[in-house]
């Protein structure tokens, strides 16, 4: 299996839409920490720790983490979104069927 990885690069400015901040650029470091959501849908943890496997492998990525929602339909809870902040520079989320 090979995966090509592009990275996204940090802008000088923050995004804005109609006045409220979407989100900041920040820098990634060399090995950054991955953050995996799965979702609860049928195998999505199986494919998000095959990728993250395959991402340490290459080097892309140092470690990684989940978190695993209680159902496809609920959100993150406020303690697994504090985790992902303090401790992931790139988050995995949205996995389908």
């Amino acid at each position: 299996m090979s995966i090509d990885v592009i990275l996204p690069a940090p802008r000088a400015s923050t995004a804005k839409v109609q006045g409220t901040i979407r989100h900041a650029w920040k820098g990634i470091p060399d090995k950054p920490v991955l953050g995996l959501i799965d979702n609860a849908k049928p195998r999505a943890g199986d494919l998000l720790s095959a990728l993250a496997r395959v991402l340490e492998r290459q080097g892309v990525i140092g470690s990684h983490f989940t978190v695993r929602k209680g159902s496809a339909s609920d959100p993150i809870n406020a303690e697994q979104r504090a985790d992902l902040l303090a401790r992931a520079h790139v988050i995995v989320s949205g996995v389908g069927d």
